[in-house]
């Protein structure tokens, strides 16, 4: 979706000859725009074709231009940036510049493109030697990139990290397949993040789902293009894009669709055991909860193994990712 966005921003500017979308290397281009999620590996092999080089980054990644430039890349563009401002960075790269991101407000952290798979890891309840092995890492390291996660997010543990994480949008929701609607429905598009919208209303266009369907870049235009539109479902790239009354599904930061996910009642948890995943989510220990509870440290236990064999999950990291997807921590 965000790259058939940019490629339709693009091909609105004359000074572009032709745009076309690949993940691998393609002679024959004067620039190319790899997204930091395909891996730096595959930016150096890109640019090893002779192009101008820029990664995009997401405003959660760390990405100094040192490291853009120890891959073969130009420069850095920041992909949540408006569009005006992509197309500048674009021309500033063509024209021989290294464009790279505003520097960042105080007091917002970033996370390496690392720290953000491990998290991801983590919260699919992989242990620091699985992920290690999967990440080709010691698990020393790993650890090591586990305590600035810690730091970073204000957490005491995996759970209370991974929980912050999915809260601030660092760790996107699973990618269930979305189901489409049986019927056709007029669909209003609410994003601030241009390229993403653009993609999204270009991948909505001859859908057999979708009636109608029309963009909007903040709440006050949401609000215009809801009267005339009377949609009847929402794709917001933010919470407080939603409108009420109006049915509202997630755009996750790669433009897809975040199908929401219905608790089964063979997986329902009793009252009693979502006071435990909210204890989970806040990183307290077994001794603080049964404390803050009025349980006994091996009735905490029985709760946490009841709630795995619930979820189908091994751990309480994997347990808070999982109860955050069916919703069971909306309130937390």
């Amino acid at each position: 979706m965000l790259g058939n966005g940019l490629r339709w921003l693009l091909t609105r500017v004359p000074w572009v000859e032709r745009c076309a979308l690949r993940d691998e290397p393609a002679p024959g281009f004067d620039l190319a725009l790899v997204d930091v999620g395909l891996g730096l590996p595959v930016c150096e092999r890109i640019a090893a074709t002779g192009a101008r080089t820029a990664l995009l980054a997401s405003r959660w990644d760390d990405l100094p231009l040192r490291t853009a430039r120890a891959a073969g890349a130009h420069g850095v563009i920041a992909r949540e940036a408006p569009a005006r401002e992509i197309l500048a960075a674009v021309r500033e790269l063509a024209c021989g510049g290294a464009p790279e991101p505003a520097l960042n407000p105080a007091g917002v952290v970033r996370f390496t493109p690392r720290e953000r798979e491990i998290l991801r890891l983590v919260g699919a309840g992989l242990t620091n030697a699985e992920i290690g092995a999967t990440m080709f890492l010691a698990p020393g390291t790993v650890k090591h990139h586990m305590l600035g996660i810690y730091d970073k997010l204000g957490a005491r543990n995996r759970a209370g990290a991974v929980h912050a994480a999915r809260r601030l949008g660092i760790v996107a929701d699973a990618h269930e397949p979305f189901l489409e609607p049986s019927e056709p429905l007029r669909v209003l598009v609410a994003d601030r993040v241009d390229i993403r919208r653009a993609g999204v209303l270009l991948g909505l266009h001859g859908r057999p789902w979708v009636a109608a369907c029309a963009g909007a870049r903040t709440v006050a235009d949401a609000h215009v293009m809801a009267q005339r539109l009377d949609p009847q479902l929402i794709l917001a790239g933010s919470p407080d894009m939603a409108l009420p009354g109006i049915p509202t599904l997630a755009l996750r930061e790669d433009g897809t669709i975040a199908q929401p996910v219905e608790v089964e009642p063979s997986a329902g948890v009793s009252p009693r055991e979502r006071d435990v995943l909210y204890a989970f989510a806040a990183g307290a220990t077994n001794p603080v909860i049964a404390r803050d509870l009025g349980l006994s440290p091996n009735t905490v236990k029985q709760h946490a193994s009841s709630i795995f064999r619930k979820l189908g999950v091994r751990n309480r990291a994997e347990a808070v990712a999982r109860a955050d997807e069916l919703g069971l921590l909306a309130a937390a």
